[in-house]
């Protein structure tokens, strides 16, 4: 895939070497002319399907035994292919904007993003079996469920730091 530098406004793409740049890199091929954009109605379930995995991967960022990940990574392609304007508007978020960059660029998301994930899970987990009145089946389900997206995010390959940093290195590393 060719890429392109582009202007944008979006500071976590920012190098990191502090530097005031405006820039992010965007593929460069024009999916429309390449047939990677779909029409008609493959559009519309494509941007319907999107909206549903943004959902639950919005949903997934408070509930625990949902993963995030997954389901922004099929957002993430699915509005590629279908609205350019949204995909762009959701590389510009400042909570998914940064590990879609990661993934794009990478195909590797940063220790630190896996660290956070983990916590956050950890500490909504606590949260449930602390203050939730269900049974203790249906924890033990959402347990199994957390211990299955905890697998999904540490299986993904994890960019080393010189590479997160913007500093030559390999590229990507398998935990």
């Amino acid at each position: 895939m060719i890429f392109t530098v582009l202007p944008t406004t979006l500071p976590h793409l920012h190098a990191a070497d502090g530097a005031n740049r405006s820039t992010t890199v965007v593929a460069a091929n024009d999916n429309r002319e390449s047939g990677r954009y779909v029409c008609g109605l493959r559009r519309v379930v494509y941007l319907a399907l999107a909206m549903l995995f943004l959902v639950l991967a919005t949903i997934g960022v408070v509930l625990p035994g949902l993963p995030t990940t997954p389901f922004l990574l099929l957002a993430s392609y699915l509005l590629s292919r279908s609205s350019p304007r949204m995909h762009n508007l959701l590389l510009a978020n400042r909570w998914f904007g940064p590990i879609l960059a990661d993934w794009q660029q990478h195909r590797a998301l940063k220790r630190s993003t896996k660290v956070q994930a983990t916590c956050f899970i950890g500490a909504a987990m606590i949260g449930l079996v602390g203050f939730s009145s269900l049974p203790s089946p249906w924890i033990a389900l959402v347990f199994t469920l957390v211990l299955v997206g905890l697998l999904v995010i540490y299986r993904l390959p994890t960019i080393d730091a010189p590479v997160a940093a913007g500093l030559h290195g390999c590229a990507a590393s398998q935990p």
